[in-house]
């Protein structure tokens, strides 16, 4: 304690004398409490906002403290030129929390402009799509017998069908499940059949990397390997290791990733990648096609759940989205992990027997 008191009072002083500007690292470690890919989309709104006040050539421009009537400006040339409505109401968000960043508030009465102006934008993008005749895309919920009628001989071996399982019945976000690696996927026996733990290191809404485990139960409640389901995502997963391993196009080490491609070339998976093998997947199966996006998988998962009768509350917490009531976040947190392994089974019979 006294050690660390004599490095605190003297921090400052040390910084001062190596000429560091503690302003900057301070906005820097304030900065520092949101995800990367948040900090980039603040980037990019903030890129945007210069070249629409400031012109095309641009580059720079002081802009905090945020000015409310150059807000209103941005959001205006934003919806005239066609942007989408939530992208507008992320970015002109993203400003906002930046200008306090930089030790600055809008005035009540700007922020109440702002926000009209945002939802004018939002009407404007819909009377567009009414007057050109174009409804919202529909959110495509694939079926188990779609995935059954896509399934090929040999796709234990495709990493874009198990990792498509995967986010199916794990309720992944595709770039946790793209970003899963061989010492994040352990595999046990509980309650009389085979189960994995999935590792997710760090996702959209833990922004402090704690980290999450999962565990995923075979969708037949069987320890037989494999247990003879197409679509068991204890067993796809277990069979795609044990042979990417075998014929050494992946590697037991830890940190190696394990889905990957080209095979062997430890080279991860990327996102684009993966959603054209999704949908080339889908390609001869009707009602899904182009249309389709890598997060229907988690999407239909959540919803087999539901029409299987898991109560709202697991599928909340199973899928680890963050908006939930105080009941749920404060004093519930962890109540269903002992029926997790049960989830599987309950997507493709329609029954759930827990609770």
């Amino acid at each position: 304690m006294a050690a660390r008191r004599r490095k605190a009072s003297m921090f400052v002083r040390e910084a001062q004398a190596q000429g560091r500007s503690l302003e900057a690292e301070v906005n820097e470690f304030v900065g520092s409490a949101l995800a990367s890919s948040t900090r980039k989309g603040y980037t990019a709104a903030e890129n945007l906002f210069v070249k629409i006040i400031f012109g095309e050539g641009a580059v720079g421009g002081e802009i905090y403290p945020l000015s409310g009537n150059l807000l209103l400006l941005y959001i205006y040339v934003m919806s005239k030129v066609g942007y989408a409505a939530s992208t507008v109401r992320t970015y002109v968000a993203g400003l906002k929390t930046r200008n306090i960043e930089n030790g600055h508030r809008l005035s009540r009465l700007a922020c109440e402009r702002a926000r009209r102006a945002v939802r004018a934008a939002e009407r404007h993008c819909s009377n567009t799509a009414i007057s050109r005749g174009l409804l919202p895309p529909e959110k495509i919920v694939v079926r188990p017998s779609q995935l059954r009628a896509a399934r090929r001989p040999g796709y234990s071996k495709n990493p874009h069908w198990v990792a498509m399982i995967a986010c199916a019945f794990a309720l992944l976000r595709a770039r946790e499940c793209l970003a899963l690696r061989y010492g994040d996927v352990r595999f046990s026996t509980k309650a009389g059949m085979d189960v994995m733990t999935l590792m997710v290191r760090r996702s959209k809404c833990d922004q402090l990397g704690r980290g999450e485990s999962l565990t995923v139960g075979c969708a037949k409640r069987s320890a037989r390997r494999p247990c003879g389901d197409a679509l068991c995502p204890v067993h796809n997963m277990y069979q795609y290791l044990q042979q990417g391993l075998s014929r050494g196009y992946l590697t037991s080490e830890k940190e190696a990733l394990i889905f990957t491609a080209p095979a062997g070339s430890g080279e991860g998976l990327k996102y684009g990648d993966y959603l054209d093998g999704l949908r080339a997947i889908f390609q001869q199966v009707g009602d899904v096609g182009g249309s389709l996006s890598t997060h229907a998988m988690r999407r239909s998962g959540a919803n087999w759940l539901w029409q299987a009768g898991v109560p709202l509350f697991n599928i909340r917490e199973f899928g680890r989205w963050s908006t939930k009531g105080t009941l749920e976040d404060k004093y519930l947190v962890g109540a269903t992990k002992t029926q997790h392994h049960l989830y599987s089974a309950a997507m493709l019979t329609g029954r759930y027997d827990g609770m």
